[in-house]
C-alpha cells in the first residue's frame, strides 16, 4: 500500500516518500533523494517511537541503501518483529547531518496478512524427498546431486557476497562516523577555546565592575562629605546673617536713639538761646535809658 507523497527538506537534501509501510516483519520505506550528489550515506538507522518505547532499527544490507543517487528510486528495509505493537513516530537517519522524519506508516489489510501467513505456512510444509544439505527444502530422490549441492554453493556465494557488501558498508559508516567524531572534535575544541574567552572577557568584566564598584563608594563618600561641608557652611552663613540682622537693629535703635538725643540737644540749645536773649533785653533797656 503506496502512502500519500511527502517531500522533506534538510538543508540542501530533500527526500520525497513514495512509500513507508509495516509488512509482517519488514518496514520498508521507498522514495527518492534529491541534492545528494556526491554523498555516501552510511547504514541507514530508523528511529521509531513504538508503544511508547524508543526503538533503533538498522536497514537491511541487501537493498544496499548507502547509495542514493539524484532523481532515482531508493529503497530501506528494516527487519520489524514487533507485528502487535503500534509503530507511532519514525526518523530516518542516512548521514550525520541528515535526519528525516516520517508520518506514521501504514499497514497492510489483516485478512491479507492472514492469507500471506497462511501461503508461508503452506510453503514451509515439509515435502516427501530427500533434504538438502543445511536444512534446505526436500528435493526429489532422483534429482542427481550436483543439482542439489547447487543451490547450497550459490547459497554460500550470496552470504559471502552480502558479508563482503556488509564490511564495506560497515567500513564505510565507521568512516563516516570518525569524520563525525573529528568535527564534533573540531567543534568541542572550538567550544572550549571560545568559553576560555568567554571566561577571561567576564573575569576581566567582574574586575572593572569591582573597581568602578569601589570608585562609585568613594565618590559616594566624597559626596557625603562634601554635603556635610555644604551643611555646615550654610548653617554658618545662617549665623552670620542672623548676627547681621541684630547688628542692624541695633544699629537702627542706636541712630533713632542719636536722633531722639540731638532733638533733645536742639530743643535745649534752642530754650538756651531764648533765656540768653531773654536775659539781655532788660540790660539793653536800661542802657539806653541811662544814655
Amino acid at each position: 500500500m503506496n502512502a500519500p507523497d511527502s517531500v522533506a527538506r534538510v538543508s540542501r537534501v530533500e527526500f520525497e516518500l513514495a512509500r513507508f509501510e509495516v509488512m509482517g516483519d519488514r518496514c520498508q520505506v521507498q522514495g527518492r533523494w534529491s541534492g545528494v550528489r556526491g554523498r555516501r550515506f552510511m547504514r541507514p538507522a530508523l528511529t521509531a517511537v513504538v508503544d511508547g518505547r524508543l526503538v533503533r532499527l538498522l536497514a537491511d544490507l541487501a537493498d544496499k541503501p548507502w547509495t542514493a543517487e539524484d532523481g532515482q528510486p531508493w529503497q530501506a528495509t528494516f527487519p520489524y518483529t514487533l507485528e502487535r505493537a503500534e509503530l507511532q513516530e519514525a526518523e530516518l537517519t542516512v548521514a550525520p547531518d541528515v535526519t528525516i522524519t516520517l508520518p506514521a506508516p501504514q499497514r497492510p489489510a489483516r485478512a491479507a496478512a492472514r492469507k500471506k501467513s497462511s501461503s508461508r505456512r503452506a510453503d514451509a510444509a515439509p515435502q516427501p524427498g530427500l533434504r538438502r544439505a543445511g536444512g534446505g527444502s526436500r528435493v526429489s530422490a532422483d534429482e542427481p546431486f550436483d543439482q542439489v549441492d547447487r543451490p547450497r554453493r550459490q547459497s554460500r556465494g550470496s552470504d559471502l557476497g552480502g558479508a563482503g557488501d556488509e564490511a564495506d558498508a560497515l567500513t564505510r559508516e565507521l568512516a563516516e562516523l570518525r569524520k563525525a567524531h573529528s568535527r564534533l572534535r573540531h567543534q568541542l575544541d572550538r567550544l572550549e577555546a571560545d568559553k576560555a574567552q568567554t571566561a577571561q572577557r567576564l573575569d576581566q568584566m567582574s574586575r572593572r565592575l569591582r573597581q568602578e564598584t569601589h570608585e562609585r563608594e568613594e565618590a559616594k563618600v566624597a559626596r557625603d562629605r562634601i554635603a556635610a561641608d555644604l551643611e555646615a557652611v550654610q548653617r554658618e552663613r545662617r549665623e552670620v546673617v542672623a548676627e547681621r540682622d541684630a547688628a542692624r537693629g541695633e544699629r537702627d535703635q542706636m541712630a533713632r536713639e542719636r536722633e531722639s538725643a540731638q532733638r533733645a540737644h536742639d530743643e535745649l540749645l534752642q530754650k538756651t538761646h531764648a533765656a540768653r536773649v531773654a536775659r539781655d533785653r532788660p540790660v539793653s533797656v536800661r542802657w539806653v535809658r541811662w544814655r
